[in-house]
């Protein structure tokens, strides 16, 4: 599904304990489980985690070659088309709107859409700020499982997602698509299309 450079043996390593992990969720039995032992991986397996599912559903993605002094970017994939910088937070409790802010601050920085995913909690400023930042996507809990379910088709757009209505407040929508991207690499540190 495209070019791999070799990497680190941390990396080769954080790759097939990702695999690993994707082989055991299935057999846990419900979403709470499957969350609780997601929050219990190490932090670089779960950013592997989520690149190997992109690649593994043929979307186009990048991985870095270093987890450290990566700027705040675990990766990068493109869905529907679009480029979208991946924030992975592998966290048992609220995630910060520092990290939100952090992630919209690239977005714009690099002119591309943003994708948060985390297995924590998203407490009311974090959702306040991620309806003022429509550039990024959040993706956890059901909708983190759904795309770690490789036997169910996915989508970004499936499952209930807030979006902004014209007078401001929120209001969910349900859509379901499908569109893959070929291809992934591996770049050193920083950014590339």
């Amino acid at each position: 599904m495209g070019v791999f450079r070799r990497g680190s043996s941390r990396h080769w390593r954080y790759q097939r304990q990702a695999a690993r992990v994707l082989a055991r969720l299935p057999q846990l039995a419900g979403e709470a489980q499957r969350l609780v032992y997601l929050r219990s991986i190490n932090p670089y397996v779960f950013e592997e985690l989520l690149l190997t599912v992109f690649a593994r559903r043929g979307y186009r993605m990048v991985r870095n070659l270093r987890y450290s002094g990566d700027g705040g970017i675990d990766g990068q994939v493109w869905l529907d088309g679009e480029r979208y910088l991946i924030q992975a937070k592998r966290y048992a409790r609220a995630i910060t709107p520092a990290h939100v802010s952090a992630l919209n601050v690239l977005t714009r920085q690099y002119g591309c859409r943003g994708l948060f995913v985390h297995t924590g909690r998203t407490g009311p400023k974090s959702q306040a700020l991620l309806r003022d930042f429509p550039a990024i996507t959040l993706l956890s809990g059901a909708r983190l499982l759904a795309l770690l379910d490789s036997e169910r088709p996915w989508s970004l757009n499936d499952g209930a997602t807030l979006c902004p209505s014209s007078s401001g407040s929120a209001r969910i929508t349900t859509t379901s698509t499908r569109t893959a991207h070929q291809g992934d690499a591996t770049v050193k540190g920083g950014l590339h299309e």
